[in-house]
């Protein structure tokens, strides 16, 4: 279960996420989705926790 403001390592860094930084979970969404929170707390991405784990997809817009 995850938790407003639980901290979570990043174990697979990309051009947002630094590997091994630790990042707060911002709002729950639903039982699926919740907020990362990026460098000022203001900033944030979406992630998804289901049987593979915790994971933050980009699309290429």
């Amino acid at each position: 279960m995850i938790n407003t403001d639980d901290k979570l390592r990043c174990t697979q860094g990309n051009h947002f996420y630094s590997e091994g930084e630790i990042y707060k979970v911002g709002r729950i969404v639903n039982n699926k989705y919740f907020q990362i929170l990026t460098d000022n707390d203001a900033d944030h991405w979406y992630a998804t926790l289901d049987d593979r784990g915790i994971y933050v997809s980009l699309i290429r817009t």
